[in-house]
């Protein structure tokens, strides 16, 4: 099983690792026994007809074009050419499609492209049809298979030799590539991660792919042993002069070193160009190099996938909240060495740890410290590596400072408002009764008061000029 994380983790049967003694996570289920048995023979087999070749020679690097036509009542899901080295009928059992390089299938035909490697003479014998059903059949042309005893389907051609081809070409690439300023863009990569290999390669004949060899560092070359050629994959990217190669899965992981760059070119010529460390190394002479300081400057450590932050990232925290906030990182706790918030490292009284992979709880009296806004809290690992999420501080709600008072002046501060006998007996008074003088609702001070007091004014004169009035009679009729 491979998790989002790249790392790969067999699981056993129970019964099975007991057996073998394994230590490892196991699954208990019935015993997993069963049989594989030769199964129906292809009712409907394919049909091939129309089998042709683009040309009967072809240079290294050009495109090659097989040309058929197939049928199958379950339908055709895949075709791909046989091929021999010789034009012989002897079968010496090295047909095999998987050693040219090829473009895929199209309805029609098959695309091959062929290096310096396959300069010689070869033959198509046949072409292996896979249907929608997923049988797959060999159909061979007629007079090869009559010569080898194989029996099944066959195709015919009016001329055998229709059929067999040249690859031509000079064997000793008379352009050889060169490649300068090798260097890598880091010492350690994750597993999910991309190395880029930066390079100058230049050839004359125009570059068609770059790939990296790598191998062991410090290896040396065993002339009784064939040392794999370690494969991954790779981009090119000749316009910014970089490799580009991804470690998908923890089964990539170790210790590399760029033992050489294989450099095809348009011609069709695959020229190994190793690193002058390597080549000296192990005594190698008369071949391309490309030079390095030393062995270290192209060597490297695919290390455990990076620990990320699964629960938590994003959350919110309200400030005066019971409730911290929670993070679960993937890293086990036993690799967990310190916290930080916001680069700093936090105290360990400001948060707990607790295992399952790594819980970090942040305490809300700490987080209460924090300013409004955003944050990072950054797990930091044994392997030096790191892990960030993020979350957002909350401050008051309107009107509210940290500390929990109101935003409002403290009786006393207002300078603009000198304490005064009568005042200090009213706030004397209102604390008694249980209350304070911020309890009252205040007016807003504008500039219209003093228009507002001269209404008022106005408004009395006239209803006591009113009230004058109405008691002049009376006082008249008691005069006479």
């Amino acid at each position: 099983m491979t998790d989002s994380l790249g790392w790969v983790t067999d699981v056993y049967d129970a019964a099975y690792a007991e057996e073998k003694g394994l230590n490892s996570p196991t699954f208990a289920t019935s015993p997993l026994v069963y049989e594989v048995t030769e199964g129906p023979a292809d009712q409907n087999p394919p049909t091939v007809s129309s089998v042709s070749l683009s040309s009967r020679e072809v240079a290294t690097g050009a495109d090659f074009h097989i040309s058929w036509s197939v049928a199958d009542p379950d339908g055709v899901r895949s075709v791909s050419p046989i091929l021999q080295r010789g034009w012989e009928d002897k079968d010496d059992g090295c047909s095999v499609s998987s050693a040219y390089y090829h473009g895929g299938s199209s309805i029609d035909g098959f695309d091959l492209t062929f290096d310096s490697n396959r300069i010689g003479r070869h033959r198509l014998i046949g072409l292996s049809v896979t249907d929608d059903l997923g049988f797959e059949t060999d159909v061979y042309e007629s007079s090869y298979a009559r010569a080898n005893g194989i029996s099944g389907a066959t195709f015919s051609v009016a001329d055998p030799s229709e059929l067999c081809f040249e690859v031509t070409g000079s064997a000793i690439d008379r352009n050889p590539p060169t490649v300068s300023n090798v260097s890598i863009s880091a010492k350690r990569v994750p597993v999910g991660g991309l190395l880029r290999i930066y390079c100058n390669v230049g050839d004359a004949d125009g570059v068609k792919s770059v790939s990296p060899i790598l191998g062991d560092p410090g290896y040396v070359e065993d002339p009784n042993s064939v040392k794999a050629r370690k494969t991954l994959s790779c981009s090119y990217d000749a316009a910014r002069g970089y490799i580009e190669i991804e470690f998908p899965t923890s089964l990539s992981m170790g210790s590399f070193e760029i033992h050489a760059l294989a450099v095809l070119d348009k011609a069709g010529h695959e020229t190994f160009v190793y690193s002058s460390a390597y080549a000296e190394r192990n005594g190698k002479t008369g071949v391309r190099t490309f030079d390095v300081d030393d062995a270290e400057d192209v060597t490297f450590d695919v290390t455990a996938p990076l620990y990320a932050a699964t629960k938590g990232n994003g959350q919110a925290y309200a400030k005066g909240n019971e409730d911290g906030l929670t993070f679960r990182f993937s890293g086990p706790l036993d690799e967990f060495t310190r916290l930080l918030v916001d680069g700093n490292e936090a105290s360990a009284e400001n948060y707990t740890a607790t295992k399952g992979s790594t819980i970090i709880e942040l305490k809300p009296a700490y987080l209460d410290t924090l300013a409004a806004g955003g944050h990072t809290v950054t797990a930091v690992w044994k392997d030096g590596t790191a892990t960030d999420a993020s979350f957002t501080v909350e401050g008051k709600a309107q009107g509210e400072q940290a500390g929990g008072k109101t935003d409002v002046d403290s009786p006393g501060d207002n300078k603009s408002d000198p304490a005064t006998p009568e005042k200090d007996a009213d706030e004397a008074s209102t604390k008694r009764s249980g209350h304070t003088i911020t309890d009252e609702p205040k007016l807003a001070v504008t500039g219209d008061s003093a228009w507002m007091a001269s209404i008022a004014l106005a408004m009395a004169a006239t209803a006591c000029f009113a009230a004058a009035r109405r008691l002049e009679p009376k006082q008249h009729r008691h005069e006479q």
